[in-house]
């Protein structure tokens, strides 16, 4: 089940929905990941549940033409998993400068902990590779939010496990005749010195440092068995021949600050950090459990350390959402957006826009799920093309009530 839908903006500036496409039964359902495109205007993407085997696929929607419907290619069925139906941890995907691509798959079959995956083109078919099976002994396990390449065609993710328990950064590196060596190049391991669990994808800046979040942990002096922190930003970089990682901010949440970042960080041309936390700022009966609404912050280097500014506080008041369970996107303009998986008009999430001011950022909702209609839970970061048209994903809603895939045009 599910849909993918348009967002058109007429002369009044009102924002209309047009279904693109409705998954059939059987079909893949509840996308949580970005969508990326090849320059033919596809796009790509995964579901967790549904397919062949009900244990999620990789899809392929491609654009109609003199008013024909999109039309929906399987490229592959997960067949390895956790009971069918339950869901798994199947991320974007990313494509190489060949057109193949490559995604991490978490299963928890046996015992394995997941996997990073390859899926080549060949001719009207896709062949699947698993590059790297994890396991559950004592190294990475259940890899998340997909794999990022540098320059050199090396893979980093983040996953679980690690010699802590507490989550890794990982590379791997191709050996040029189709085998893949993965090593752990940090385990995180935990408050007060280090972050834990880490979540969101990964930022990679021109010089090969990596950029990522950890939904917990972080060096506050609070910290102790109960108070297991609130979450950081970190560097992981390649000091001469080992790779260092760095704690950049600790989040101190509570009423002036995030908590809980699950979103990763993009980078600006400046090497500012942004991104957004579940967690932390205003506090209310809707949001989470009155651990607060969430934020959207920026890191700035300044010297040795880096200074944080909040650039909007999630409220779930007056049409805002709360809950931003996903990282953000820049237009050409400098502008950024994002989505809350909840609040909004009809507390079904929202998209939302983030405009710099002289000494502020102003926040515009630019679109109110409404569940049934339309899809909820909006899933995975924004994707932006040229024209400035944004595109993601709804875990749920939609007239199947299994999630959607949507346009929104300024």
């Amino acid at each position: 089940g599910g849909t993918v839908f348009e967002l058109k903006t007429n002369n009044s500036n009102s924002w209309n929905l047009t279904t693109l496409y409705g998954f059939p039964a059987g079909d893949g359902s509840a996308p949580q990941a970005r969508l990326v495109s090849d320059s033919y205007g596809n796009f790509y993407g995964t579901t967790s549940k549904g397919g062949t085997y009900d244990l999620g696929t990789v899809f392929e929607l491609t654009p109609g033409s003199g008013g024909n419907p999109w039309q929906e290619n399987i490229l592959y069925n997960f067949s390895f998993g956790i009971t069918p139906g339950s869901g798994v941890l199947a991320s974007g995907v990313t494509f190489d400068s060949t057109g193949n691509m490559y995604g991490t798959y978490s299963d928890g079959y046996n015992l394995n902990a997941g996997r990073v995956f390859e899926l080549s083109p060949s001719g009207m078919n896709w062949t699947e590779k698993d590059l790297v099976d994890f396991s559950y002994q004592g190294g990475p396990a259940f890899p998340q939010n997909g794999v990022v390449f540098d320059k050199a065609g090396n893979l980093y993710g983040i996953a679980s496990g690690g010699a802590h328990g507490l989550g890794v950064v990982y590379e791997l590196s191709p050996d040029g005749n189709g085998n893949w060596t993965a090593r752990v190049l940090h385990s995180f391991a935990g408050c007060p010195t280090d972050g834990a669990n880490p979540a969101g994808r990964l930022a990679i800046d021109q010089n090969g440092r990596l950029y990522g979040t950890t939904a917990d942990g972080g060096n506050l002096s609070t910290c102790n068995a109960k108070q297991g922190g609130r979450g950081t930003v970190f560097e992981v970089a390649l000091n001469g021949s080992s790779w260092q990682e760095r704690t950049l901010y600790s989040f101190q949440g509570g009423s002036n600050d995030g908590q809980a970042p699950f979103t990763g960080v993009i980078l600006d041309a400046n090497g500012n950090l942004y991104g957004t936390t579940l967690a932390g700022g205003v506090t209310n009966a809707w949001c989470s459990r009155g651990a607060g609404c969430g934020v959207a912050f920026e890191l700035s280097p300044t010297g040795g350390t880096w200074a944080e500014s909040i650039l909007h506080k999630f409220t779930a008041k007056n049409r805002d959402g709360y809950s931003p369970g996903t990282g953000l996107t820049f237009d050409s303009s400098g502008n950024l957006y994002g989505t809350t998986s909840g609040g909004g008009a009809h507390n079904a999430g929202s998209v939302f826009k983030l405009t710099p001011e002289t000494d502020s950022w102003m926040e515009t909702i630019l679109y109110s799920f409404q569940s049934k209609f339309d899809g909820s839970q909006p899933m995975g970061s924004l994707l932006i093309d040229s024209s400035g048209n944004l595109y993601g994903t709804t875990q749920s809603g939609g007239q199947a009530g299994a999630g959607t895939v949507y346009e929104i045009t300024p």
